[in-house]
């Protein structure tokens, strides 16, 4: 990875830990199984875990499914709830969208990277 592009994920993934640590929701753990970025432990209930991917990038909300299909398909079939941020590092914005470990909800909709909206979300997979 070229330098460029490492400042770019690393600027994306402290976007993305602003975002999860002020829900006040959730501890964080990097470089979880070296796989995903982080692990969200609940702060109200240590043992409900989420795991987070980050991913920086400048697609439009249009393009986010067809370009990260592959990560998108790997978290839909994990053991654990899961949040895939789409992360604008230019603009400080992006988006999100919420896997939980049931069977993949094929309508599952890709949210605006809101504080209200990303912390109602975040909490839904911390109370199941």
């Amino acid at each position: 990875m070229n330098n460029t592009k490492k400042i770019e994920t690393w600027r994306a993934e402290e976007i993305a830990k602003v975002f999860l640590l002020n829900s006040g929701l959730v501890s964080l753990l990097p470089d979880f199984d070296n796989k995903f970025d982080f692990l969200a432990i609940s702060n109200k209930t240590p043992d409900k875990k989420i795991l987070i991917e980050v991913k920086a990038t400048k697609y439009p909300k249009s393009e986010l499914k067809k370009a990260f299909i592959k990560t998108r398909n790997q978290l839909s079939h994990t053991n654990l709830p899961a949040v895939l941020m789409y992360i604008n590092y230019d603009n400080e914005n992006g988006y999100f969208e919420t896997f939980k470990h049931i069977p993949h909800n094929k309508n599952q909709e890709i949210q605006v990277l809101q504080a209200d909206k990303f912390k109602e979300k975040l909490e839904e997979l911390i109370t199941e």
